[in-house]
């Protein structure tokens, strides 16, 4: 297959006490019945970091700030279209302290999950990586 288009998507890694924010993606909908982390499409002109920060507000209500990237991977679209999507994961941390999530219609819950806790959960593919990459800096 050729690929015709690469699309990037943005997420932010956010801990908070020793916990990852992790969110449930509704069913029927891509992915749904996974947990993720917050994120999704960069827009036209918009940067990674800047859209992560966007998409984070927007499915939890939460103000954040991008501290670095911690993974860049790339992955031929799951629908089989000739399309590379380019998933670019940030270390976020709380811009104001406040933590009460308020979710979008895209999830239906979401959880603080200690890091040891995160193989007994179903999460989309790219978010083991994303820790891991983070685990591996913290030892390093």
């Amino acid at each position: 297959m050729t690929i015709r288009e690469r699309r990037y998507i943005a997420h932010g890694l956010l801990i908070r006490n020793g916990s990852l924010l992790l969110l449930h993606r509704k069913e029927g909908r891509y992915l749904g019945g996974y947990w993720d982390i917050p994120g999704g499409t960069v827009e036209d002109k918009e940067a990674p970091q800047d859209a992560a920060v966007r998409e984070f507000q927007e499915e939890t209500g939460l103000k954040v700030v991008v501290e670095r990237e911690l993974t860049r991977q790339s992955n031929i679209d799951t629908e089989g279209r000739p399309i590379l999507f380019v998933t670019v994961t940030f270390l976020v941390r709380l811009a104001d302290g406040n933590d009460a999530v308020v979710l979008s219609d895209e999830h239906d819950g979401y959880e603080w999950v200690q890091l040891s806790e995160l193989p007994s959960f179903s999460v989309v593919w790219h978010v083991p990586r994303a820790v891991e990459a983070l685990l591996a800096e913290r030892r390093g």
